[in-house]
């Protein structure tokens, strides 16, 4: 069976590991193949197959796409794998939504300065190592570094992002169903990611067959936030509709509590699977 870690985040979104660094970890923790799946950009990827080459790992195209379910409001988001280069549709998509973060991150700078938080959009770019998009993570490192945060995920983020905190505000994301048709388009796999993410168990599984009817191969069903339950209903989904399934640490580095790339991994002979679906479309 080939190891697999298909959830991976890098700087070149809310990770704190550039792509060749999550390779090399990813070849450290004796793994076959690593998808990096960035929020809402393909530009990763050939950096990560470069990396891949170098260090003996095969790199699965990867991407994972913010989106909503206009029935329930729920935020849902889409994983493509294996799509072509350009990934056109995929661009077309998520370039607005990147714009949007973006600005709403900057937006958020301003505010905190305004609320006496030792912080400018120039400090935060140089710690965020200038990405082409700033996210919460990287405003948080900044003011933990700085020793105005208890880190990047902890009470003080929680007070500033959520529950009506003052950069709680949100952004437009778009229908999960066009992300699905967008990686698609693109030729690619669409897996629903960590469903015990979205509301309840039963929204999670109606959500998951009605985008069944719109072209989405799969779920992801090795994943922390999967409990039994969870599990045991997408199993059991697995075996009356044919979906595949995918897994993986959802790693962040620094930026995140799921633990290491390699801690969690594809389910066994489910990569195997998802790799002759896309006719070996991996380097």
């Amino acid at each position: 069976m080939m190891k697999a870690d298909l959830h991976v985040h890098s700087t070149f979104s809310d990770g704190s590991q550039s792509p060749g660094e999550c390779v090399l970890a990813a070849a450290r923790a004796g793994l076959d193949i690593i998808s990096i799946t960035d929020h809402d950009t393909s530009a990763h990827v050939a950096t990560a197959i470069e990396a891949g080459q170098r260090y003996g790992v095969k790199v699965l195209a990867g991407v994972e796409i913010s989106a909503v379910d206009p029935q329930s409001a729920c935020k849902v988001h889409i994983l493509g794998y294996g799509f072509k280069k350009d990934a056109a549709a995929i661009e077309g998509l998520c370039a607005p939504l990147r714009e949007a973060r973006h600005k709403k991150s900057l937006r958020c700078v301003e505010i905190l300065s305004s609320l006496n938080y030792p912080i400018s959009v120039d400090a935060v770019l140089k710690r965020a190592r200038a990405p082409a998009v700033v996210y919460k993570q990287h405003i948080m490192d900044y003011l933990t570094s700085v020793g105005s945060a208890d880190g990047v995920t902890g009470l003080t983020y929680r007070q500033l992002f959520k529950n009506g905190g003052p950069c709680a505000a949100d952004i437009f994301y778009p229908d999960c169903r066009d992300a699905v048709a967008a990686i698609k388009m693109d030729g690619g796999l669409a897996f629903l990611a960590h469903p015990g993410q979205i509301g309840s168990l039963e929204q999670a599984l109606a959500i998951t067959k009605e985008l069944l009817d719109y072209g989405l191969d799969g779920v992801e069903l090795n994943h922390q936030d999967n409990d039994a339950q969870m599990r045991a209903a997408l199993m059991a989904l697995s075996s009356e509709k044919g979906i595949l399934f995918s897994g993986g640490s959802d790693a962040h580095g620094d930026f995140g509590n799921e633990g290491e790339i390699g801690a969690l991994l594809c389910p066994d002979g489910a990569v195997e699977t998802l790799l002759a679906r896309l006719n070996g479309n991996v380097i």
